[in-house]
């Protein structure tokens, strides 16, 4: 069973798989489309952030929500790529958020919209995009 588990040497497991759709998605918009539909569920794709919203946290997510909970087996796709933009793993954690940029149409405050400012920072801040992010959000 394939598993987006970072742990041991099967947290490689995934690379391939996600590496492919990251690429299907970057040259196909139609595909880019689908894929996003198939990963996340229609009310975090059309979740809107209001004032009251913690911007940390993912869409539809608890205020308890903790990244670093292990999350139980059957747990959808779309929440293990946003725990794994937070895992040990850099190869992991860098392909998953190439993905999920590439999915967010390399906007970098859907992404943030997308998965939450808590998970996207480190993913952001290695690809020199968060001080950028930052001033577009406090103009906003």
């Amino acid at each position: 069973m394939l598993s987006l588990d970072n742990t041991g040497s099967e947290g490689y497991a995934p690379v391939l798989l996600l590496l492919t759709l990251q690429k299907i998605s970057a040259t196909d918009a139609a595909l880019c489309t689908a894929v996003r539909a198939a990963l996340f569920p229609p009310d975090w794709l059309s979740f809107e952030f209001t004032k009251e919203r913690d911007p940390y946290r993912p869409p539809c997510m608890e205020p308890n929500w903790d990244p670093n909970t292990p999350l139980p087996i059957g747990a959808p796709v779309h929440l293990r790529l946003v725990q794994r933009l937070t895992c040990t793993n850099h190869t992991l954690k860098t392909v998953v958020g190439d993905l999920l940029y590439t999915l967010s149409g390399e906007d970098a405050g859907e992404l943030v919209r997308l998965v939450g400012l808590g998970s996207a920072a480190g993913w952001l801040s290695e690809r020199g995009m968060f001080s950028a992010f930052q001033q577009t959000a406090q103009a906003s």
